[in-house]
């Protein structure tokens, strides 16, 4: 009997009751629900935080791509009134106004030769000084003195608007090849006479150069895809980026070419766009430029690799979102079983 006794004893030690194990589960239930719940919490945070930081950072990229524009738009005005005195200091010397009507080439470039190397071009960033016969015959090329007699009617529109209306004409203009740039043309008349035009023009890039440095932003230049076949622009498949009915073939830098033939954007659009491609997410932001007859020719595409600032956001909210996670998780197990602790020991005391 004694030894059913001890044995009844052992047996009864080891018994686990219902409500330990109920309250060994209820643990564990607490246990999986704070961590969903705090899953839950620290996910929203950090999805929170990044949508947050990426669209800051989205908003500073379209700022500085509308400051870009703003700087062109100053900087072009400027250059343009530049260009402008330039032609009418040409048009007031006595001595080139005669070699031009006399058709004397060596004494023209005797006079307009020093005055583009020291000073249009060297300080001022004029790169064309250029004599026209009607309609649009060039007679002489401060940049190429040895060429001239060439009829350039069909793809120089601002210079023979000149040549027709005889009058001052001032703006952007496409010409051949699809060289991009503001002109500043004036009539020249001798006597009663009209002889021609004086033109002096400044390529498109310096300006955009200009404002790039400024904003940070990259750039591509582009035309209209007729636009550019009118011109006589050479097709190249390894340059060119064809967005919608325009062709982009004039970049800040070569990267941005790369970059704009792997994406697809729509460059007639106002709004900044996101372009996310092959693991890159690109900020691409268009306006378009005005030639001389008012038409929006050019478009100018500003550009900012965002790659590795969304990145850098990623692994910042991640390191957050894991040490939110972490936080609320102690926090709320600590807090669970404290109150479990003071409610049972409440219940004991009642």
């Amino acid at each position: 009997m004694k030894f059913k006794k001890n044995q009844t004893d052992s047996n009864t030690n080891e018994v686990v009751t219902p409500d330990a194990k109920n309250g060994g589960k209820g643990r564990w239930l607490i246990i999986i629900a704070v961590l969903i719940i705090s899953g839950a919490l620290s996910s929203f945070y950090a999805l929170s935080e990044y949508t947050s930081a990426t669209a800051a950072l989205i908003k500073a990229a379209d700022a500085n791509s509308d400051r870009f524009e703003e700087i062109y738009i100053d900087a072009a005005a400027r250059r343009t009134s530049k260009l402008r005195f330039g032609a009418d200091m040409l048009l007031q010397s006595g001595e080139i106004v005669s070699a031009f009507s006399k058709d004397d080439r060596a004494a023209l470039s005797d006079k307009v030769l020093p005055l583009y190397e020291g000073i249009f071009k060297k300080k001022h960033d004029v790169d064309r000084v250029n004599f026209w016969s009607p309609p649009a015959t060039s007679f002489f090329r401060a940049h190429e003195p040895k060429v001239f007699g060439v009829d350039s009617s069909d793809s120089r529109l601002i210079v023979v608007e000149a040549t027709k209306n005889r009058n001052d004409v001032f703006g952007l203009e496409v010409g051949i090849n699809g060289v991009i740039a503001l002109r500043a043309i004036v009539p020249v008349v001798d006597g009663n006479r009209f002889v021609g035009v004086i033109e002096l023009g400044s390529e498109l890039n310096s300006l955009l150069q200009r404002a790039a440095k400024t904003t940070g932003m990259d750039f591509a230049v582009g035309m209209d895809v007729k636009r550019s076949e009118g011109v006589k622009r050479p097709v190249d498949a390894k340059n060119d980026s064809v967005q919608g009915s325009d062709v982009f073939y004039l970049y800040s830098k070569p990267e941005v070419g790369k970059t704009l033939r792997s994406i697809s954007f729509n460059s007639r659009s106002t709004k900044p766009q996101i372009i996310k491609s092959g693991g890159n997410t690109i900020f691409v932001s268009a306006f378009t430029i005005k030639d001389f007859t008012g038409s929006p020719s050019v478009v100018v595409a500003t550009v900012l690799d965002l790659t590795k600032d969304f990145a850098a956001i990623f692994r910042s909210v991640l390191i957050k979102g894991v040490i939110a996670f972490l936080v609320i998780t102690v926090i709320a197990i600590v807090a669970v079983f404290k109150f479990r602790e003071l409610r049972d020991g409440f219940t004991r005391a009642i």
